[in-house]
């Protein structure tokens, strides 16, 4: 027997939103989100030149995504500030369309080693005073940058 053959409809795959995608990347506080996501818009980490400013800010989630039991792989490092149009990749972009590619990569590769040797030289927080402590010696290692 002879069955009509139906035609079924698909539906197309929806792509999560940017703000969706972000808040679905491992290990990221609040903080480090609207980072990614806004940029710094309270221009905590301003340096004297958009290009500092923009370094200040990628140094600062490369220490967000280093935290013990958060660690990023270069790959999902890569995706978020290069691959994706988030505001808190527009340094990273901007590195990748005036140095090239290479370049860039190893960069942001050597950022996220320095955040993860400085993450791994602290040690753990575990009371506000502790928070504060780790927040200023992060602060200035951040400004001391030329």
């Amino acid at each position: 027997m002879n069955r009509p053959v139906r035609a079924v409809a698909h539906q197309p795959v929806r792509r999560p939103s940017l703000t969706e995608w972000v808040e679905g990347l491992p290990g990221l506080s609040g903080r480090a989100r609207r980072l990614l996501l806004e940029g710094d818009t309270e221009r905590r980490y301003a340096g004297r030149t958009a290009a500092d400013s923009g370094y200040r800010l990628t140094m600062t989630l490369a220490v967000a995504v280093s935290q013990p039991g958060r660690e990023w792989t270069l790959a999902q490092w890569w995706e978020a500030l290069v691959l994706r149009p988030t505001v808190g990749g527009a340094w990273a972009r901007s590195l990748r369309s005036r140095k090239g590619e290479r370049y860039a990569e190893g960069k942001l590769a050597g950022m996220l080693d320095k955040a993860r040797a400085f993450v791994g030289t602290s040690g753990a927080i575990v009371c506000r005073a502790d928070a504060m402590v780790a927040i200023a010696r992060l602060r200035a290692a951040v400004e001391a940058v030329v």
